[in-house]
């Protein structure tokens, strides 16, 4: 009987030991489940972290491309400046050029008229030196001496 005995003791510790390995296995099978599932979202993350990074490439890449054109306006810019103040000291050398061709002309077409003046104002003189010198009063009755001739 103590074979018997034996042997249910040994049967009865099988069955707890079975129950206890079923109870581990079906633990284990949990922990597969959430290791499973935390696989499935890592997944899904990563798949959403490299959609973001192709996404951030395209805006890379955009932006790149508008700093690119606007790199080439600002040269553009740069360049019809330039041109602009280029054409501005231009016109201002010819604008220089001309006020001094026009203040020559105009003392050149001065210098006529002036000599011309200069030239009466010397005769003038002369002819004064020529005529008499007459007192106011002479001169008042030289004046009321040819009125009453013309009256």
């Amino acid at each position: 009987m103590t074979q018997i005995a034996d042997l249910r003791m040994v049967a009865i510790e099988s069955c707890r030991d079975l129950e206890r390995m079923e109870h581990e296995v079906k633990t284990i099978r949990q922990s597969q489940e959430g290791v499973r599932m935390q696989l499935l979202l890592a997944d899904a993350s990563m798949a959403a972290n490299h959609q973001a990074v192709d996404s951030l490439k395209q805006t890379t890449e955009a932006a790149q491309q508008k700093l690119g054109a606007l790199h080439t306006m600002t040269n553009c810019v740069t360049e019809a400046t330039q041109v602009l103040n280029d054409q501005m000291q231009s016109v201002a050398n010819k604008n220089a050029r001309r006020r001094a061709e026009i203040a020559h002309m105009a003392e050149s077409d001065i210098s006529g008229p002036v000599a011309q003046l200069k030239e009466c104002w010397r005769i003038t003189e002369e002819l004064e030196k020529q005529v008499p010198a007459y007192t106011d009063g002479e001169l008042r009755d030289l004046m009321d001496e040819v009125v009453t001739s013309f009256a």
